[in-house]
Formats: C-alpha cells, sequence, structure tokens
C-alpha cells in the first residue's frame, strides 16, 4: 500500500461491511491514511455484486472506469468491479484456500491474477495499468 501510495494514484476503498465496522478495522491496522476515499455497505443501495459500490467509488473519486482499476479478494467484489466496467486485479483471499476456476472467472474483466500486492506494483513498473 505504501509503494501505491508514493506513486500518488488515487485510493479508493469499496466495501461490503457497514461504516462503524469498517472504519475500526481500519483504524485498528492503521490503513485510513492509504485511502483517498472510502466507500461503504450502508452507504449504498446495493452490494457487491452490483457495480453500485464501485460506480460511487468512481464519483467520490473523480475517475472514469477507464481510467482506474481494482484489486479484489473474491469472486463477488470481482463481479461488482466488472459489472462497473474497471479492470480487475484479482488477488484471492488466502483464508479460503482455494483457486477460482476458469468457469468461475468467466465474464471478469479481469488483468491479471496474482497472490499478493507485489503483481500491482510489477503491473504498474511495466506500464501494463496506470
Amino acid at each position: 500500500m505504501t509503494e501505491l501510495k508514493k506513486r500518488q494514484l488515487k485510493l479508493g476503498l469499496a466495501t461490503t461491511t457497514v461504516t462503524k465496522r469498517a472504519t475500526d478495522i481500519l483504524e485498528q491496522f492503521d490503513l485510513s491514511h492509504y485511502f483517498d476515499t472510502l466507500t461503504f455497505g450502508d452507504e449504498v443501495a446495493e452490494n457487491k455484486p452490483s457495480p453500485i459500490p464501485y460506480l460511487t467509488a468512481l464519483e467520490k473519486t473523480g475517475l472514469l472506469a477507464h481510467e482506474a482499476f481494482a484489486i479484489e479478494d473474491s469472486l463477488l467484489g470481482a463481479t461488482s468491479a466488472s459489472r462497473a466496467e474497471l479492470g480487475v486485479v484479482l488477488i484471492p483471499d488466502a483464508s479460503f484456500d482455494r483457486n477460482y476456476s476458469a468457469k468461475e472467472k468467466a465474464g471478469l474483466t479481469l488483468l491479471v491474477e496474482g497472490k499478493d500486492l507485489r503483481i500491482v506494483v510489477e503491473m504498474l513498473d511495466k506500464k501494463t495499468i496506470n
């Protein structure tokens, strides 16, 4: 996250978690300062896999879908981002201890799948994403 912020990227969080719980978690792990905008599950009319959380986050950041990408850890979130026409970097949640099949990923606007955020830094370095 530090490396992404150093690159002066606008970072937004779109989570299905309600405001109180999400802000508690962000504070507990000292993550709030990384994000320019926060979109919580109780702020939107529909949650993931609806595109609304990501469309709301885009509106808050002032970016269009083609100017941004989503980093997701679940198929539900990746579906939401894809429906908002965002490219998706999928980093499956390691606690699920599984890989998604090609059939499960069908229809996603998948840019790449990786194990951690280093894949995003590599893509930025290669100018695969901006």
